[in-house]
């Protein structure tokens, strides 16, 4: 049996080990919320990497759109220069077509592309909650018609943004708008615009990409029937006026010797039932009147051919 003393030591540095023991042992655990750089780890997004966030994905909302809707996020674009309405592509029927994605969780968007009708502009649009008017602008995909006709790649950079939902839609344009590819993705990848699988399509023509053409302008000479019309007319006017011209002349010559026949009795019968003009003025009328008309046919003659030479 220990003494008491011994005893009492032994007690004393027992209770002083468990003492320094339970000082060293963690606190337990609370319910409340990490601080510090733990609550930003745990907090924190998934590896931001440079893959195609919306690969493979359908849109969760689509308005007035028409085509395959699986198109636009499978990763293939066609040659640059595509028809605007190519198979590989979808089309808005009007400025407030959209399609809408949802990309499953918060996501960092720092890079979009876009392959759709160089001629339009597009809005790129982003949401945390997807609900109606809290969707923001991104970025403007911008026309790229100084590139060329039809379909058009754009790979734009924007300020990173925090979003769930992305949407791309509000075209402005020519009224025809389509988008073949729509990309988005967290850190830009290497090279940008990103390298995509083509698809062989009808490349589009420029009378087709274009506004529709203005009328063709017709020359005189493409006018049917208004040369063939003008040209007998006027050669028939001549002709009545040459014509004309020649029997007045004709006329005048035999109204002196007609007059010497007559007797003077029968002159003097005439001059008091005569209540006109004399003959020789009548004669001169018919020519004056005869080559008004002649010199009318011939200014005819001369705008028509003018007007033809000039068509040519």
């Amino acid at each position: 049996m220990q003494p008491p003393r011994v005893l009492a030591i032994g007690t004393w540095f027992s209770t002083l080990l468990l003492a320094s023991l339970g000082a060293a042992a963690p606190p337990p655990a609370t319910g409340a919320p990490p601080s510090g750089r733990a609550a930003a780890d745990a907090s924190a997004e998934p590896e931001c990497t440079t893959e195609n966030l919306l690969a493979g994905r359908a849109p969760t909302e689509h308005q007035q759109i028409s085509g395959r809707l699986a198109v636009v996020t499978d990763g293939a674009i066609g040659t640059e220069g595509s028809q605007w309405d190519a198979p590989l592509a979808v089309t808005f029927s009007s400025s407030s077509a959209s399609l809408t994605y949802d990309l499953g969780r918060t996501r960092t968007v720092s890079a979009v592309y876009v392959q759709g009708d160089a001629n339009d502009t597009y809005h790129v649009l982003g949401s945390t909650d997807g609900t109606p008017g809290s969707f923001q602008i991104l970025t403007t995909v911008n026309d790229v018609f100084s590139r060329g006709h039809g379909l058009r790649a754009r790979a734009i950079r924007i300020a990173p943004a925090q979003v769930r939902y992305l949407r791309i839609g509000e075209a402005n344009g020519d009224g025809r708008f389509s988008i073949s590819e729509f990309a988005a993705y967290c850190g830009v990848p290497t090279p940008f615009p990103p390298t995509m699988r083509g698809v062989d399509a009808p490349l589009a023509t420029q009378a087709a990409a274009a506004a529709p053409a203005a009328p063709k302008k017709t020359t005189l000479s493409e006018q049917p029937g208004t040369t063939t019309s003008l040209l007998p007319l006027a050669a028939v006017l001549a002709v009545f006026g040459v014509g004309g011209i020649a029997g007045a002349r004709l006329l005048a010559a035999r109204s002196p010797s007609t007059g010497k026949r007559t007797s003077k009795k029968a002159s003097k019968k005439t001059s008091k039932k005569a209540s006109g003009p004399p003959a020789a003025a009548r004669s001169r009328e018919g020519v004056l009147r005869l080559v008004f008309i002649a010199s009318g046919c011939a200014a005819l003659i001369y705008e028509v051919v003018w007007l033809h030479l000039l068509q040519r």
